[in-house]
This record gives C-alpha cells, sequence and structure tokens, in this order.
C-alpha cells in the first residue's frame, strides 16, 4: 500500500503524507518541519523543502545485465540519481565524482553523504577533499549510515 493512501483507512484522524522518494528528501523534508506551525504550513515547507534536494546513490551490479546504452558487468560500481543508472565505472570515487558532477553540485550549497557499511572513513576521506579542493565554500556534512548495499547515498542542494 502506497503512502498516500492511509486516508482511506483512517477516518477519525487527519494525515499528512509528504511524497519524498529518497532519503535525502526525507531528512531536509523532516528538518523542515515545525511543531509550532499549523499542519497545512508544515506541508507545504516540507514540501518545498524536498523538492530542492536532488539524490543519488553509489551501488554494485550483482548481474551483467545492460541499461539503456550502458554494458553492465557484474562488480561494476553503479552511479543512480533519483533512481535512474547514470554512470558506470570500476572505482567507487571515480563514480561518486560523476554522479556529484552529474547533479551539478557546484551550483548547490550543501552536499549530504550518507556512506555505507562497507566504506573506510579513510575512502570517505578522499571523495570530501576532493569537495572541499574544487569549492572551498561549500558546505559538506557526513554521516555513517550504515546501510548494506549501497557504497554512498548523496544529497545536494
Amino acid at each position: 500500500m502506497a503512502a498516500g493512501q492511509v486516508n482511506e483507512l483512517i477516518e477519525d484522524k487527519e494525515i499528512y503524507v509528504i511524497p519524498t522518494k529518497t532519503i535525502p528528501q526525507a531528512i531536509a523534508s523532516l528538518l523542515a518541519f515545525n511543531s509550532d506551525s499549523l499542519p497545512e504550513e508544515n506541508v507545504q515547507n516540507m514540501t518545498t523543502a524536498f523538492r530542492q534536494v536532488s539524490s543519488g546513490e553509489v551501488t554494485y551490479a550483482v548481474r551483467n545485465s545492460q541499461y539503456g546504452e550502458l554494458e553492465i558487468a557484474e562488480g561494476d560500481i553503479l552511479g543512480l540519481i533519483e533512481g535512474t543508472i547514470k554512470t558506470t565505472g570500476r572505482d567507487i570515487l571515480d563514480v561518486a565524482k560523476n554522479v556529484l558532477e552529474e547533479m551539478n553540485w557546484r551550483e548547490k550549497d550543501l552536499v549530504t553523504i550518507f556512506y555505507g557499511k562497507d566504506m573506510a572513513e579513510e575512502d570517505v576521506s578522499l571523495l570530501t577533499d576532493w569537495l572541499s579542493e574544487e569549492k572551498p565554500e561549500i558546505e559538506v556534512e557526513v554521516y555513517s549510515g550504515k546501510q548494506p548495499l549501497y557504497y554512498y547515498i548523496l544529497g545536494v542542494e
């Protein structure tokens, strides 16, 4: 059942659903919540917040496949933006950089990085150092997401 259908099941309560699709969108939306605001104001503010976020992921291919023009081999590193495969490679850092470039991170103010359980902090530092060297004024937030299948979940806003 989709979250938006909850109102059909629960009639005695007022329920608002913010239609986020990614973890970075959901977090941006939650941060916009204000317990002193009216529900309608919160819905508007939370929706505005999540729509300003671009989301990317870096993961790996579990089998040989083809996606559009991309030939994908088992073990390839995959770069996704908004759930669509945009780039592949053999190096996690290179694919993460390519994803961020496709997300136009240089035109934004904040990059949020959730790194997975298989990533060493030293490897994460290579990515954050690159971001800081390329655009010293960029704000970078880094969290250990401990996610099992994704090396990185990225948010750009």
